[in-house]
């Protein structure tokens, strides 16, 4: 069984690798079947056994350099179906995750700009976003929000690294996000801090002001301004209509 499983994985390495060689070569819609087929030298039977469409072959070629990582994939977010993978909290820890996993797209970097220059963008979003929230359907509803999450998240670094033609190294690239994910979260919680305790000094003041300036000068000038002087333009009022 295992020579097996190997045997088909060889199969559809060689129909992706064949593919590939091609993009560099004509358009992908230009691509016909038959030419896959004979560059990968196997029978369309086999390549319609395992593939519905190129852009299905592409797929799966993100598949084998996202699963071959050195690292868990990050944008899998299952707590709830690995018990055992437990997210690194450590900042260091962090860095050194993504460091990993972004030197190991890095490698890849022939491939990524390979399908990139054929603009076949989209299968890297279906693979990191479609495919992998379509297999947590039948979880929690949080469980799946977050993963979309971080799907969409992934997808949107490593679409804005490949397009920017690999403008930082992997190690640059990891320390920003690490910067982002951690600063910026302190910061967002120091503020937040400040703003409550600004708050409540304001309640205070707000009170206070009250006692000192609101209620009191209204009900004195009510009784200097209001219905005293309703009162006296009252009666001259009667007075002159008495007169006539």
């Amino acid at each position: 069984m295992a020579r097996q499983a190997r045997t088909t994985e060889n199969l559809k390495e060689r129909i992706a690798d064949a593919l590939l060689e091609l993009c560099s070569e004509k358009p992908f819609p230009e691509i016909s079947v038959s030419e896959i087929t004979d560059r990968a030298d196997v029978g369309r039977a086999t390549y319609y056994r395992h593939f519905a469409s190129k852009e299905d072959v592409i797929v799966f070629k993100f598949k084998t350099i996202f699963e071959s990582l050195p690292v868990p994939d990050p944008h899998k977010i299952r707590p709830h179906f690995e018990p055992d993978f437990q997210p690194p909290k450590n900042r260091d820890v962090v860095e050194q995750y993504f460091t990993a996993y972004l030197r190991h797209l890095e490698k890849n970097r022939d491939v990524l700009e390979r399908v990139y220059a054929a603009k076949l963008d989209y299968a890297l979003f279906l693979y990191l976003y479609r495919d992998n929230v379509a297999t947590l359907q039948n979880a929690a509803t949080i469980d799946r929000y977050v993963a979309a999450l971080h799907s969409a998240s992934a997808f949107a670094i490593v679409d804005q690294w490949i397009t920017s033609g690999f403008a930082e190294s992997a190690e640059e690239l990891a320390h920003l996000l690490v910067r982002q994910l951690f600063d910026r979260h302190h910061e967002h919680h120091r503020r937040q801090k400040e703003c409550l305790r600004e708050g409540s000094d304001g309640s205070g003041d707000q009170e206070g002001s009250g006692d000192r300036d609101g209620s009191g000068d209204q009900e004195g000038s009510g009784d200097r301004d209001g219905s005293g002087d309703q009162d006296s333009d009252h009666g001259t009022t009667t007075g002159d209509d008495s007169g006539n």
